[in-house]
């Protein structure tokens, strides 16, 4: 079997050195991003070893809560907790409709076993952060499994951006560096088969807790064999040491964006491009402050020709102070001038424009607290139609990924039950060849809800058209045995709970000739004289 080729770690470490350089072009915009909405996790431009006030400079935290209801937001959209998001469904391999609704069953089974161990893994937390990091540029996540855990195999990590360098090939993230510091004693904890050189045994005899800096990195080789497109790597850079080389079908990460501009590699989430309103917020928020601080206490202004030190003097309340001439105290307020009103005024408008930026509230406004039931999913359909193209880019980039990387690790190891076709096992990819992916986006309901709306309109228009011979000329006329399946694949209906085709139409067969009226005797024509008939009835 072909290993395919890759290149030398010093080739690769220009590689990183160039993406890395790209990094830092845009470092200083991300550094004020995060400092202003999501300070918990900026480390951009700082050394490990600094010290940062994560509340130095921030006055106003509309874009801290906003970027958290953004992430929220998204994810109850694209993977909502404790509900079925996705399933797999039959590819084009298996097209057959004889075929089509057993294998559906069944694959209901293996959509529901995957779904239960995502639910027990820690991906409703982890995502949730690097959505976060994807409202101001770029999100990535990592995908590991434990085979001996069978409740929870599958573990994700979100990995803080200030770490990464990426490349893109071909439109699509694929090389990703991560650089970072650990204990050099967790090395083997980690990564049990890692290679240790002398220098890094001879850190952990002197000193097992001294800490070490490595590069964990994937880059992309599509030219390789398919068992070898990637290539995982984690190297010492001091010592350009490399612990572990490992050729790979699949890359642990999962990095995604909100939107890219053309030209770019890292993300362009919603702070990022609104940066400049959530610095003037801030700003203003900063003025407010100082105005109130001026305000409450006012400075005083003291007369220099009086004999009142000011140094020795402290006010208090109800205090009195004896002046020779009321008309002139030697103590006078400074009068701030300002409008308060207008500063808290702008401060709101852009603090709402922030919270209309970040989705904050995806239904507007409410004009009346009675909102009907239908004017709400009028503006819920409205918010996701204006921003399809970014949640089928976070669909395409982040949850079709999750689905895939897991399934591929869980089938791997064989944690995914046996998928039979007859007697035949069948290796369980989702490709799109054996198995598909489809999801239950908010997107997709809305489309199933209209598809379902013209089904009714349809049958309720060859009703009026067949008018007396109703029901049998519509069954007739189209293959209304298919409707129950189509029905419960748009209601999300489980496919268990549907007869095949046959029995469908058998069912209702059988409701016709029960709804038809007995037959009556015939009358029978009796010839008379002159050519006359005479009707009689005889019994049959």
């Amino acid at each position: 079997m072909a290993k395919g080729k890759f290149d030398s770690l010093e080739d690769r470490m220009r590689r990183y050195a160039s993406a890395s350089a790209e990094v830092a072009f845009y470092a200083g915009d991300f550094e004020q991003a995060y400092r202003l909405s999501l300070p918990t996790r900026n480390r951009w431009l700082m050394s490990n070893t600094q010290i940062y006030d994560k509340s130095t400079q921030q006055f106003d935290f509309t874009a801290v809560h906003s970027l958290q209801e953004f992430a929220s937001n998204m994810q109850s959209l694209l993977m909502p907790g404790g509900k079925k998001w996705f399933s797999y469904k039959p590819g084009i391999d298996f097209e057959n409709p004889n075929l089509k609704l057993i294998i559906e069953k069944k694959l209901q089974k293996h959509s529901d076993h995957t779904l239960r161990i995502l639910q027990s893994s820690n991906l409703d937390l982890e995502v949730n952060l690097a959505l976060q990091d994807a409202g101001i540029s770029t999100g990535l996540l990592q995908i590991s499994i434990d085979p001996e855990n069978k409740f929870s195999p599958i573990r994700f990590e979100a990995i803080p951006m200030h770490q990464v360098a990426i490349g893109e090939y071909n439109g699509k993230i694929e090389n990703v560096w991560r650089k970072f510091h650990l204990p050099v004693r967790d090395i083997k904890s980690i990564w049990p088969m890692a290679n240790i050189s002398s220098e890094i045994q001879e850190m952990l005899d002197v000193n097992s807790n001294q800490r070490i800096e490595l590069i964990e990195s994937t880059i992309y080789y599509p030219d390789n064999p398919d068992h070898s497109k990637y290539l995982y790597s984690l190297a010492h850079l001091e010592s350009k040491f490399e612990l572990i080389f490992e050729p790979r079908a699949w890359s642990p990460w999962i990095p995604f964006r909100y939107n890219v501009s053309i030209g770019e590699t890292w993300g362009s989430g919603p702070v990022r491009a609104g940066l400049s309103l959530i610095r003037q917020a801030n700003m203003l928020a900063k003025f407010e402050l100082t105005h109130a601080g001026y305000n409450v206490p006012k400075p005083l202004m003291v007369d220099g020709a009086a004999i009142l030190n000011p140094r020795n003097l402290k006010m208090k309340p109800g205090m009195m102070l004896n002046v020779k001439d009321s008309r002139n105290p030697p103590l006078v307020p400074l009068d701030i001038t300002g409008n308060l009103k207008f500063e808290q005024l702008s401060l709101q408008r852009l603090q709402q424009q922030i919270r209309d930026m970040l989705f904050s509230d995806p239904l507007g406004p409410v004009d009346s607290s009675r909102q009907t039931a239908t004017e709400s999913q009028i503006r819920q359909n409205n918010y996701l139609r204006r921003n399809n193209s970014s949640i089928s880019r976070l669909y395409e980039e982040l949850a079709v990924p999750i689905v895939k990387k897991t399934t591929f690790l869980l089938e791997k190891h064989g944690l995914l039950p046996n998928f039979k076709v007859g007697d035949d096992n069948i290796e369980f990819n989702v490709d799109g060849q054996t198995v598909d992916i489809v999801f239950d986006s908010p997107l997709s309901k809305i489309q199933k809800q209209e598809d379902l709306q013209a089904i009714d309109t349809f049958y309720q228009s060859l009703a009026g058209m067949f008018g007396t011979a109703g029901p049998t000329a519509i069954i007739g006329a189209t293959n209304i045995a298919k409707l129950p399946e189509i029905m419960a694949e748009k209601l999300g209906i489980p496919l268990e709970l549907v007869k095949s085709e046959g029995e469908v139409l058998q069912v209702i067969q059988q409701a016709i000739q029960q709804q038809q009226p007995p037959q009556q005797p015939q009358p029978q024509q009796i010839p008379q004289a002159g050519g006359q008939m005479n009707p009689m009835m005889q019994p049959q």
